[in-house]
This record gives C-alpha cells, structure tokens and sequence, in this order.
C-alpha cells in the first residue's frame, strides 16, 4: 500500500513539474532569443498601452508625411518630402523611447530607427540625382524589415507604402509565396 501511494505521487509529481519547467525554459529561451543584438531576429507585437497611446499623434504624422511622397518628385520635391517623413518617423521613436517601452516596443523602435536612417540616406541620394532606389534594411533572414513592422505594429502605424514602394527588391518579397 506505502509502494501505490509513493508512486501516485511520483506519478503526480513527474506529470505537473516536468511540463511546468519545460515551459518556463522554453519561455526562458524565447525572451533571451537574440534580441541584444539589434535585430528581433523575427516578429514582435507591439500591444503595450503606454507605447500605443504614446505613439498615436506622432504615427498619424509620419502616416500623412509618407502619403506625401511622390516618387516622380523633382530631385529638390522629393528630398525634401522624404525628410518630413524622416522627421515625422524620429517623433514616432522619441514618443516610443518615452514611454518606457518593453522588448517588443524596443525592437519595434530598433526597426524604425534602421529603416528612417535608411530612408534618410535615400533623401541625400535623390538629392544629389543619384538614381537609387531605397534600400529597407533586412532582417536576418533577407525579409524587408518592413514586414515584420507591419505585421507587429499598432493598428495606424505601420509604414506606409509609398515608402515601402521605393525599393522594388521589397515589393518583390512580398509577392513571393515562401514566407
């Protein structure tokens, strides 16, 4: 009888701890997952109150900016227009720096800031009449940043596509079946 009940709560004790430790070194894992090195090193959700709440004038800003440019622009026009969308997307970073943002917000942050340093260059090159397209910067796995942007954005803040559209190796990604 002693030899049941010590294995009952063996039983007991071996089904409920070792699912439980399991899932607390997996969520270990996935919260240490590369995210110090600059790169999410996948997708994120941006879902935490402060940041969105903190981020909605600024991304209503950035939104208008980037619909503002026009990809024929004279080289002057369109400098100047893709610097108000730069402009605009730093105040999307400050407000997201200002609301102490967790990691997805980070990362998030992390994003914006490559991709406007990105568009930034852009803005010297059609400038100066240098005929390149924009190039987003990609993620580890060779996926515009810009898509994982806007799958983890707050709902009206996602880049908008006339910036996405200035670099055609982008467009085609997403045409592209595999992800």
């Amino acid at each position: 009888m002693l030899w049941f009940g010590g294995g009952l709560v063996t039983g007991v004790v071996l089904t409920t701890l070792v699912p439980l430790v399991l899932f607390l070194a997996l969520g270990l894992w996935l919260e240490s997952e590369d995210w110090e090195d600059g790169d999410a090193g996948g997708f994120y959700l941006v879902d935490q109150s402060s940041v969105e709440k903190a981020t909605a004038a600024p991304c209503k800003a950035m939104r208008d900016a980037g619909r503002a440019v026009v990809p024929m622009a004279t080289p002057a026009k369109g400098s100047a227009q893709l610097r108000a969308f730069v402009t605009a997307g730093r105040r999307v970073v400050t407000a997201i720096d200002d609301s102490s943002p967790d990691r997805a917000s980070r990362a998030w942050r992390d994003d914006w800031t490559r991709l406007l340093d990105a568009v930034a260059q852009h803005a010297d090159d059609v400038r100066a009449g240098r005929n390149k397209p924009l190039a987003v910067p990609r993620d580890r796995d060779d996926a515009p940043i810009t898509a994982r942007m806007y799958d983890g954005s707050p709902s009206g803040c996602e880049v908008p596509s006339t910036i996405e559209n200035l670099d055609p190796s982008a467009a085609e990604w997403y045409e592209d079946d595999s992800f």
